[in-house]
């Protein structure tokens, strides 16, 4: 179901887009195969102890050099978007998310931080690089 809507919402692009389903923690590509991967509003998805797991798949799929950008809700700053999921994040404000962890994650596998910006009051992105000495 969800990657009929992904195939929809791609468009004219979508003949220049492969559609694939797979495991976060065991992506079906080999080594090296992506000059950028992205995850948007995913990763608090994943079981909290799959999540290293996923950001070590992501790392390893990545070419030397490659970029890792991850945007997910995250501790909100104030603003009409945190005023409206406060109530619902509070129940969560131990989470990776909120407590900003992905870039610990990260870096544990060897990702280093490039950019780290709010794109509204609530969700943020997140961007790593896999560095060209790393094979």
């Amino acid at each position: 179901k969800q990657l009929n809507q992904a195939r929809s919402k791609a468009g004219t692009a979508n003949g220049a887009i492969e559609f694939r389903a797979g495991s976060m923690d065991d992506l079906p590509f080999d080594d090296g195969s992506f000059d950028l991967v992205i995850t948007s509003m995913a990763i608090h998805g994943v079981p909290k102890e799959i999540r290293p797991d996923a950001i070590g798949e992501i790392t390893r799929v990545l070419v030397p050099g490659g970029k890792f950008a991850l945007v997910d809700w995250s501790r909100p700053k104030v603003g009409l978007m945190a005023a409206r999921w406060i109530l619902t994040l509070v129940g969560d404000m131990q989470g990776d998310n909120w407590q900003n962890r992905y870039p610990e994650m990260c870096r544990g596998h060897g990702l280093e931080p490039l950019t780290d910006v709010y794109l509204d009051s609530l969700h943020r992105c997140q961007v790593f690089i896999k560095p060209t000495d790393v094979e």
